[in-house]
């Protein structure tokens, strides 16, 4: 049967952290991380003559040692919260996403003190930095599996597809995933696992919206819609939903390009800036049915 297991991974991070500090596709991921981390951001300025691989390695292995205790504590009971109920969360995958997995396929979570939760492969590393600071997440790891997870299916059903009419760009590839994501999370059983009510997703996905027929609706609203009314009404296959939904959104691919490039210029101040978010909120026309 398929696993979820954590591996701690601390000689990760110094790759994760200079990874996203420089990245071409998520380049507010950068100013997420000197937001939560200003001292790093001040060690940055001023050691002109290091390398800030240098310097990022020291403040990470500062930070670790600084939380030893607190971050073994986080780790103890991630794993035993995997033994209780990952079973389920994997379960659920299947049951929401007609996911498909050889018996000894292993999942590995790996914690690390960056402010969002990145994956890669078969790994995902969740934020445990909330937890350090405050004593308290809104957050376990039971929920960072199930939505990283949830990648991981959408990914492996996308590389399926061989007769997809029309393919989406990596920016509207991103923001179906995330909505999708969404949408299986606020179902049973994973929403009962998860003791979760109206998750929202990613802040980039508030806002989005779509036109039909002159009709305005959100984007995650819409997913979840189709999605719930698809799959889990007329139990479609997850892969023939998925097929739907990357022909629909075909025609506002340009769009979400464009709302991509908005989000990296202004992240979570985009509400400063009037005539961007006006930009970021013009609905986007599709066809389709509300």
């Amino acid at each position: 049967m398929a696993k979820i297991k954590v591996m701690n991974s601390a000689e990760s991070e110094l790759k994760l952290f200079l990874k996203f500090l420089h990245h071409d596709f998520h380049k507010q991921q950068r100013n997420i991380i000197l937001s939560s981390f200003p001292e790093l951001q001040s060690k940055i300025t001023n050691n002109p003559d290091l390398s800030e691989e240098s310097v990022v390695g020291d403040f990470i292995n500062d930070f670790y040692q600084s939380n030893s205790e607190k971050i073994k504590l986080i780790i103890t009971k991630d794993e035993q919260l995997l033994d209780a109920r990952g079973d389920d969360v994997l379960s659920a995958l299947r049951t929401l996403m007609d996911a498909d997995w050889p018996q000894d396929k292993v999942f590995y979570a790996v914690p690390t003190i960056l402010p969002f939760s990145p994956f890669e492969n078969d790994t995902f590393f969740y934020s445990i930095l909330g937890e350090i600071k405050t004593g308290r997440s809104s957050k376990n790891i039971l929920f960072f599996a199930a939505h990283e997870i949830s990648h991981f299916v959408f990914y492996d059903a996308l590389k399926k597809m061989t007769d997809i009419q029309n393919t989406l760009s990596k920016e509207s590839e991103h923001y179906l995933k995330e909505a999708l994501a969404v949408a299986i999370l606020n179902e049973n059983p994973l929403k009962e696992i998860l003791k979760i009510e109206n998750y929202s997703g990613n802040p980039e996905l508030n806002g989005l919206n779509l036109s039909i027929d002159g009709k305005v609706i959100g984007f995650t609203s819409f997913i979840s819609d189709y999605y719930h009314e698809h799959k889990i009404a007329n139990k479609e296959k997850f892969g023939d939903v998925l097929f739907s939904l990357i022909n629909i959104l075909s025609a506002a691919d340009k769009d979400l390009i464009l709302k991509k490039d908005i989000w990296n210029k202004y992240g979570l101040k985009l509400n400063q800036n009037p005539s961007a978010i006006s930009e970021y909120f013009e609905p986007m026309k599709i066809k389709g049915h509300l």
